[in-house]
């Protein structure tokens, strides 16, 4: 982007690792939106969640998929991972470079990918604060190269103890 004649080019900020949490949790999920984000990171407000995903959006991070038409039908803004942001992420523990390939496609996702995408989250958030430390979920971006996994992969494996001892049973289910 080529700054306005008179203007002086501000340079990018580097990322801090708040906004990098957002590109983790778009790699594990593939598209959030802001009550999502606010829900899983136990914020009060959406502000700082705005801020973050308007920063990463101008910086060309991550894309929205949003239109007028969303408004009549009460639904949010969906947020999903650019090519600059894969850059970020590359290289990463527990990063597959297959998952951040497919991940290009996101930006011509279908309305029900994205639906179905949203719903997975929304069921991580629901589980997580009813299970709190109980409970654990592996998206189908991390199963991706796991061993032992079915070859058409669950939208998820959620991992569930039966106590906090260390001693708990643990239980595995598929999504």
């Amino acid at each position: 982007m080529r700054p306005l004649r008179g203007q002086a080019c501000i340079a990018p900020r580097k990322l801090n690792q708040n906004q990098i949490d957002v590109l983790l949790l778009l790699y594990k999920f593939r598209f959030t939106t802001s009550n999502l984000l606010t829900q899983k990171l136990k914020l009060q407000h959406r502000t700082s969640i705005n801020s973050r995903l308007q920063i990463l959006e101008e910086q060309e991070y991550i894309g929205k998929r949003y239109d007028k038409s969303y408004k009549m039908q009460n639904k949010p803004a969906s947020y999903f991972m650019l090519p600059k942001g894969f850059a970020v992420l590359k290289g990463m523990e527990s990063i597959s470079n297959n998952v951040l390939k497919n991940m290009y496609k996101d930006a011509q996702a279908t309305d029900g990918f994205v639906e179905r995408s949203l719903l997975i989250f929304g069921i991580y958030n629901k589980l997580e604060s009813i299970f709190g430390q109980r409970f654990d979920m592996f998206s189908k971006s991390e199963l991706t190269g796991m061993e032992d996994m079915p070859e058409i992969l669950p939208d998820g494996l959620v991992r569930l103890k039966t106590s906090d001892s260390p001693r708990a049973k643990e239980h595995c289910f598929f999504l």
